[in-house]
């Protein structure tokens, strides 16, 4: 079951980061505070919730995560388009998506080892 719960926020993040990301919210991303930003990271959390209260009973702990998440998915993106390079022909670019990515990951990987003791 937890293998399952990890890929399915794995899907998630997928469509929230790639598919329902928009243009105007990778411009604001860098600016702390831009509604680009905040609406991105908002996205995640609301999907994380959705996907979270399908596996557990715990209403209360999934709405909670899914705010946990995006507070903590809003400052990653932060971090990465304030300091990062938009240069896709710059090894650094890659370097640095890896990182946000893999930070991401660890991040839903903390959340379902400490939802198990939640519910």
């Amino acid at each position: 079951m937890i293998f399952f719960l990890l890929f399915v926020i794995a899907v998630k993040h997928w469509i929230a980061d790639f598919v329902l990301q928009f243009e105007y919210m990778v411009e604001q991303k860098g600016t702390y505070g831009l509604r680009g930003g905040i609406e991105h990271a908002f996205l995640h959390g609301i999907l994380t919730a959705i996907v979270l209260t399908a596996f557990t009973n715990n209403i209360m702990a999934a709405a909670m995560f899914g705010l946990l998440d995006s507070v903590v998915h809003y400052h990653i993106d932060y971090v990465k388009a304030r300091w990062g390079t938009r240069d896709a022909n710059q090894q650094r670019f890659w370097i640095q998506l890896g990182a946000d990515q893999l930070a991401h990951y660890t991040f839903y990987i903390w959340l379902v080892w400490i939802l198990q003791d939640v519910v």
